[in-house]
């Protein structure tokens, strides 16, 4: 081999993209020190983004204060490029900022991220890219729009001051967006997801993905039905239909309020981090990629990192190693297009212990050493 590119995303809860692409870099810089490695941490829109994107092209952080999806105080980093604002939802309306007994989305808002928004406004960002992955909020966005400007107003023609919440969907009977939209007139917004969910129904954010934000089987019939509220409310104050619409329900619909109300462009996140780290380039002339992250499931082929990755491998022509600490259906993984998956994590110890980060990335080395030699 004389090029590789390693592409790779975090291994969550241990390793960060970058230390992954670290662990692999050294590996083959010891066991195969005359090969080209291009390291390419990535992103699909989620947790690492910021980090992915600032490191990568020179750019810079901005801490404020804002709040979590419980509208606590809380300190949050956003980061810039030039004159885009690098935003991720998951910094103020995540779910890893709450406890398991504070996760319900009936009870979240994403007020905090429009708190960072309007920090990057006041700062004179007038781009934004905002991934939306790992959210704990369906709110359809409207807590974030509010923090923007927008006014919502109840059946009684009083308006809701407090945050919106899943819960306090149906409240809403009327938007008055003046604010809102004269504010954000000049301003770009592409909005990265990996999701192609409808707002609502049985495939929509509420029905697929509230559960694993906490909500129980009665939350989620309340939330479901609370975002079908809401596009017959976008519908009618705004002129805008988004029923059946794919990608509408990304992060509890706050994707598709973004691009329903305010123009903003959805993305597929690894295709939009892709392009901006100019991975087709290179790719070129690579004699392998190599991608991986902590779990490599069915959701790992269904719009992700690993889908957009191998789509482009393979349109390239470059087989692609794939490696992560646990493969849930390895034959599905190489049905996708992989040419060889590895496991990196030890079955002879716990997933406590094969997520240390240490151990992690020494167990990363050292099968990616192994490999190399008998490859």
């Amino acid at each position: 081999m004389k090029k590789v590119v390693i592409a790779v995303d975090s291994f969550k809860g241990s390793l960060s993209a970058t230390e992954v692409a670290e662990a692999v870099t050294k590996a083959f810089n010891e066991v195969l020190p005359e090969c080209e490695v291009a390291s390419l941490p990535l992103s699909d829109g989620g947790e690492g983004l910021t980090e992915v994107l600032v490191n990568h092209l020179g750019g810079r952080y901005h801490t404020i204060d804002a709040f979590d999806p419980l509208m606590r105080p809380i300190k949050v980093q956003f980061g810039a490029v030039g004159r885009c604002a690098i935003i991720e939802m998951a910094a103020a309306a995540g779910l890893t900022l709450l406890s398991e007994e504070e996760r319900n989305p009936m009870n979240t808002t994403t007020y905090g991220v429009g708190v960072m928004m309007q920090a990057a406004l006041d700062l004179g960002y007038r781009k934004f890219l905002i991934g939306i992955g790992g959210s704990a909020t369906n709110d359809a966005g409207l807590g974030a729009m509010q923090a923007l400007g927008l006014r919502c107003y109840n059946s009684q023609g009083r308006v809701i001051k407090t945050p919106i919440t899943g819960a306090m969907l149906q409240d809403v009977t009327h938007l008055d967006l003046t604010s809102l939209k004269r504010k954000m007139a000049d301003i770009e917004l592409t909005v990265a997801c990996d999701v192609q969910n409808p707002l609502f129904g049985p495939q929509g954010a509420a029905c697929i993905y509230a559960p694993q934000k906490g909500a129980s089987e009665e939350d989620v019939k309340v939330l479901d039905a609370g975002l079908r509220h809401i596009s017959h409310v976008w519908r009618r104050c705004c002129g805008v239909t988004v029923e059946n619409q794919p990608c509408m329900g990304a992060a509890g619909g706050f994707g598709g309020a973004f691009a329903a109300l305010l123009n903003a462009k959805l993305r597929s996140g690894i295709d939009c981090i892709l392009d901006i780290l100019d991975f087709d380039n290179l790719v070129d002339e690579a004699d392998l990629v190599i991608t991986g992250e902590g779990t490599i499931d069915a959701q790992s082929l269904m719009g992700k990192a690993l889908t957009g990755l191998l789509r482009r491998s393979n349109q390239a022509g470059v087989p692609v190693l794939a490696i992560a600490g646990h493969i849930v259906d390895k034959e599905a993984v190489i049905r996708a297009g992989v040419s060889e998956c590895l496991e990196v994590s030890s079955r002879s110890i716990s997933l406590e212990e094969a997520m240390q980060p240490d151990m992690a990335r020494q167990n990363i080395i050292s099968v990616i050493s192994n490999w190399i030699k008998v490859d």
